[in-house]
């Protein structure tokens, strides 16, 4: 600086290491966030990869990095209400407007997405997807906290429900299921402005036929139908 000139506010790039990975932080945007893990990581719900173990994410908008293990859809069913987490690869099996029915090889959850359909179709396979856990009546939801357009979404052709051949317990909730031979004990006409419910018998046990979905059906008293549905539970009741 020559002369008299004054310099003020004159500002240095700094390196600011990061002790606390659990709490927020800002940063101005184009600031580079560079750290190691040998576990996976997702940015806005993608999978990122690493050079040598290392990642570095420019910091453009609000940004969620999660670290750690993915959790797969049994992890997911038994996860205490408001967890995080960041679901492993699965394919998506059914979807009806806010419910979207899901499933890997280790079992079936369901995505909540409140008052809209979520934008997955059946037949989707998808990796990335982010949310928090919430438990309504006993039934286990998970509440996307990410758009669609975050996810890694590749289509494919809509899984047929499985055969169901053991008696339904807690442990099936969120199936989407194809259960044969039950015997309705009323006579009853579901419509699509209805959410009905009527019982059966199967292998010995009482179903509750709940018309979530709103499906046009009409039953005859002790006749014998074969049912695809997906399991639910409302409290202590399995529909």
């Amino acid at each position: 600086v020559a002369g008299d000139a004054v310099v003020e506010d004159a500002t240095k790039d700094r390196i600011v290491a990061i002790t606390n990975l659990k709490k927020n932080f800002d940063v101005l945007q184009g600031t580079e966030v560079s750290f190691k893990t040998t576990a996976p990581v997702l940015v806005n719900g993608v999978a990122a990869e690493g050079v040598d173990s290392v990642y570095t994410v420019v910091i453009n908008e609000n940004t969620t990095i999660v670290v750690g293990e993915l959790t797969s859809c049994a992890e997911a069913n038994v996860a205490a209400k408001n967890t995080v987490l960041a679901l492993d690869e699965f394919v998506v099996a059914y979807v009806n407007g806010s419910y979207t029915y899901i499933q890997d090889a280790t079992g079936s959850a369901l995505i909540y997405n409140k008052s809209s359909n979520y934008g997955l179709n059946a037949g989707d396979t998808v990796t990335g997807l982010v949310g928090k856990i919430d438990v309504y009546n006993n039934l286990v939801e998970i509440v996307p906290s990410m758009t669609v357009d975050k996810l890694n979404v590749k289509a494919g052709v809509a899984p047929e429900p499985a055969l169901q051949e053991e008696v339904i317990t807690l442990a099936d909730v969120n199936k989407y299921i194809r259960i044969e031979g039950v015997t309705v004990n009323e006579a009853d006409t579901f419509t699509t402005a209805s959410q009905e419910t009527i019982t059966a018998v199967w292998k010995d046990t009482t179903l509750v036929i709940y018309n979530k979905f709103k499906v046009a059906q009409t039953f005859s008293a002790d006749s014998i139908y074969d049912i695809v549905c997906a399991v639910s539970v409302f409290k202590e009741q399995l529909q």
